[in-house]
């Protein structure tokens, strides 16, 4: 048994989690290890219950096995960080630090604040990202106030109060854009020849993203943001006819 290339790097998102039901931790666990994030501190919040710790969902060997059906999901080798804090306050002000440097702090929250796409985008190539999720009810305004004054940004993708599960997949989703790059580092983008509205451009996956398409191992790209880009694509009355050649077998 080989690897396929060298070692994979370090996720250079860490998540941050407001301890939620342990039915949904158990369900989050190989969805986060495929997703690829670096470190998981599950934490204690205001509106968590207590009870919540005292799971087998949060025992070593359980935590591990989900994470282990992650990386196979994602065909990835290096287990995530685990951290289990109860004490949410002590959390933020005396252990964050030591898990960074950061350079940029998120913290998710119900509302009309976007998520920074752009400011990610140009994050300098070894800047690591620090999500905070929230319970399903929301942090309330002390811990965001804390938040606040240890360096987190407050975003959201919208006034809608997602559930734990769907909020980490979103939101994770969507911290990791920043990492593909434009055509000529990896992204695939219109070309000129689009501009013809009748003109239809065979594209193989190689000549767009440089290397096998693998649907499961790509992240959103900026051009790949609902916000506006709907308004520009309908506004330039084109399209993109994609044709997958089936003839290897491969999609």
């Amino acid at each position: 048994c080989a690897l396929a290339g060298g070692v994979p790097p370090v996720p250079r998102v860490d998540l941050l989690l407001a301890m939620p039901r342990p039915k949904v931790m158990n369900r989050l666990w190989p969805v986060l290890a495929a997703l690829g994030v670096g470190r998981i501190l599950v934490s204690n919040a205001w509106k968590t219950e207590r009870n919540y710790f005292d799971t087998h969902v949060l025992e070593p060997e359980h935590i591990r096995e989900g994470l282990i059906e992650g990386l196979q999901q994602a065909r990835d080798t290096r287990l995530p960080q685990v951290g289990v804090y109860k004490q949410f306050k002590k959390l933020v002000e005396d252990k964050l630090d030591g898990f960074g440097p950061y350079a940029a702090r998120l913290v998710a929250h119900p509302g009309p604040e976007a998520f920074p796409l752009e400011k990610l985008a140009v994050l300098p190539a070894p800047g690591r990202v620090l999500l905070a999720v929230g319970p399903e009810g929301g942090w309330t305004p002390f811990e965001l106030e804390l938040r606040a004054a240890h360096g987190f940004e407050l975003v959201a993708w919208g006034p809608r109060a997602l559930r734990t599960d769907t909020a980490c997949a979103v939101l994770l989703g969507l911290a990791i854009a920043h990492r593909v790059g434009n055509v000529d580092r990896g992204r695939a983008r219109r070309d000129s020849c689009l501009d013809d509205l009748h003109h239809e451009s065979p594209v193989g996956s190689s000549g767009v993203l440089a290397r096998k398409l693998d649907i499961r191992g790509e992240g959103f790209g900026e051009f790949d943001r609902v916000d506006g880009g709907l308004d520009h694509l309908f506004g330039r009355h084109f399209q993109l006819l994609l044709h997958v050649d089936r003839r290897s077998g491969d999609e």
